[in-house]
């Protein structure tokens, strides 16, 4: 059993997206995914985050190096576990999860 603090109920579950069922069904989806590296979520409105790749993202604009990187775009729907499946897709396949909130959306060209 666990304590809620300040007497607060737990948030309810998210509805299911449709990444997992892709992730789990598409071999070739988790494939592309494992190899890019670069891993974008697309907010239905067009906005992007960075989920894998920030540090190589940083390392380009430091150096002012013109190179070329496999980028995954992957559709994310907020208001569904599409956001925690992508975190948990980067952090067991890639090592880590570079995601900070909805906060840190915006074009990426």
């Amino acid at each position: 059993m666990f304590m809620r603090l300040n007497n607060q109920q737990p948030d309810p579950p998210l509805p299911k997206g449709t990444l997992w069922p892709t992730l789990c069904r598409d071999p070739q989806c988790r494939e592309q995914l494992k190899a890019a590296e670069v891993i974008l979520g697309v907010y239905p409105d067009g906005c992007q985050t960075i989920f894998f790749g920030e540090q190589i993202l940083r390392q380009i604009v430091k150096q002012n190096a013109g190179l070329q990187l496999n980028v995954a775009k992957v559709p994310i729907r907020p208001e569904t576990d599409d956001i925690d499946v992508l975190c948990a897709f980067c952090k067991s396949q890639k090592g880590s999860c570079d995601y900070r909130g909805s906060d840190y959306c915006g074009p990426i060209q």
